[in-house]
């Protein structure tokens, strides 16, 4: 009997509050942004950037585009969770998908990011790591 593989650590989780929706009681965008912001942040460590939006470091990750699909509404008292991915990556950008889901697996939203990484104080353009370009094994 195969086993599937363990999906990595959570990027987010967490439930939606009452007062973080609209009035027709569905997530308001910012909320969903926010958690997406920190799923980011959370993708930073696996792309060899820990210390990523923070005063002290010295490369960080700056959004170029972001792509939102919203496919089902989440609701209050809603548990999500969010997951990860590298999709592409180049010298000095990648592309990054977050996906956050429902408590039953049902899909929530889905976020694309491109992103550059960055010397933090110049915002120049700095090349990732070999290791970060390197693709997982498995």
């Amino acid at each position: 009997m195969t086993h599937p593989a363990p999906l990595p650590a959570p990027l987010y989780q967490g439930s939606v509050n009452t007062w973080e929706c609209d009035d027709g009681g569905h997530l308001n965008i910012r909320f969903h942004l926010e958690r997406a912001f920190i799923g980011l942040a959370h993708m930073a460590r696996p792309l060899e950037i820990p210390h990523a939006f923070t005063e002290s470091a010295g490369s960080t990750l700056l959004a170029q585009e972001v792509h939102v699909r919203f496919i089902k509404e989440a609701r209050p008292g809603a548990p999500l969770i969010m997951h990860g991915g590298v999709v592409d990556i180049s010298e000095t950008e990648a592309t990054l998908c977050l996906d956050m889901r429902h408590h039953d697996g049902a899909p929530g939203t889905a976020f694309t990011f491109k992103v550059r990484h960055v010397e933090t104080r110049a915002l120049r353009s700095f090349p990732w790591s070999e290791r970060t370009k390197r693709p997982p094994s498995g």
